[in-house]
């Protein structure tokens, strides 16, 4: 059981991440389009080369193809916003290796048969649980600029401000596990620490 606030809570999350070593600068909104798109911009407006922003609603979320990322008010909307040089083709990589390492700490906290659905998903018994969206920019072949974002659904407290298809095709981790309390700020925080873990930048 993870104890803890219902609520994403910017104070609580910074303390999250300061004893986990993350000192790079945390942007964490009521409401934003998007938080990929945020992180574009704000890695245009400021100096530090990595970024986290996250926001309770997403009003533009979107997902891979162009799909679009409903939001229910229950869900982690989390990106991280790298500036740094490297091949468009290693984001692949980097891709397929965030996401097994984010569904092994989800069956490592919940003990639940959470599985990969390639190429941007985890699910639970068929259903969707989360997805991956990574755009970048490039320039002269590099990617000059590039961000990683993540959406879980957490709480099943709003299911109805999802479209139809969504409810049939979606799960809230809080569906999964009923009873036990999760605290989203814990999850951000291992999500965040596991990204910068695999991915530090020199």
């Amino acid at each position: 059981m993870i104890g803890g606030k219902h609520k994403l809570d910017e104070q609580q999350l910074q303390k999250l991440l300061i004893d986990r070593h993350v000192h790079y600068p945390l942007f964490v909104y009521e409401v934003i389009d998007s938080t990929n798109l945020e992180a574009f911009r704000l890695l245009n407006a400021v100096q530090d080369r990595c970024v986290i922003v996250l926001s309770k609603f997403q009003t533009q979320g979107r997902g891979t193809h162009g799909r679009i990322w409903e939001d229910n008010r229950g869900q982690l909307n989390l990106s991280i916003g790298f500036k740094e040089c490297i091949l468009p083709e290693k984001l692949n990589e980097i891709r397929v290796l965030l996401n097994r390492y984010f569904c092994e700490k989800l069956i490592q906290l919940f003990h639940n048969p959470f599985y990969l659905k390639d190429p941007n998903d985890i699910l639970w018994k068929d259903k969707k649980l989360s997805g991956m969206l990574l755009e970048s920019k490039v320039e002269n072949d590099l990617t000059a600029v590039w961000v990683m974002g993540f959406g879980m659904n957490v709480y099943r407290t709003r299911h109805k401000l999802w479209s139809q298809a969504v409810q049939e095709s979606a799960i809230s981790l809080q569906d999964i596990l009923v009873d036990q309390k999760i605290d989203i700020n814990f999850l951000a925080a291992e999500f965040i620490q596991i990204t910068l873990l695999q991915h530090p930048l020199s």
